[in-house]
This record gives structure tokens, C-alpha cells and sequence, in this order.
């Protein structure tokens, strides 16, 4: 795990992520990968210019 700040979650899924840098990572490989479609089907279909993360807990 790098330095992420955060317990998160983004379109439901549960990730870490670094309020510095903005990264973030399912916790799991299968999150993971289901977050980078989420935010690909984000990015090329909609014009959101951001994305909602809920944190759940500081690391």
C-alpha cells in the first residue's frame, strides 16, 4: 500500500485514497478494476468534471 491518507469510497466501491495526490486504489484487485470502468464510463459518456468520494475512515 503507498501512502494513502484514507479509507474511501467512490461509486460504492471501497478504496484507499491519498487526499495529496488524488490517487486512489480498491482495496482489492476486483474493486480496482471495477472502479477504473466506473470512472471510465464517467469520463467518456457524462461531463462531470469530478468525481464524489465519501471518506470513510483516516488512515
Amino acid at each position: 500500500m503507498k501512502n494513502y491518507t484514507h479509507i474511501a469510497k467512490i461509486y460504492g466501491f471501497k478504496c484507499y485514497f491519498n487526499e495529496n495526490t488524488g490517487e486512489i486504489e480498491g482495496v482489492n484487485w476486483i474493486e480496482n478494476k471495477l472502479i477504473e470502468l466506473f470512472v471510465w464510463i464517467d469520463v467518456t459518456f457524462t461531463s462531470n468534471d469530478a468525481f464524489k468520494i465519501e471518506i470513510l475512515e483516516k488512515l
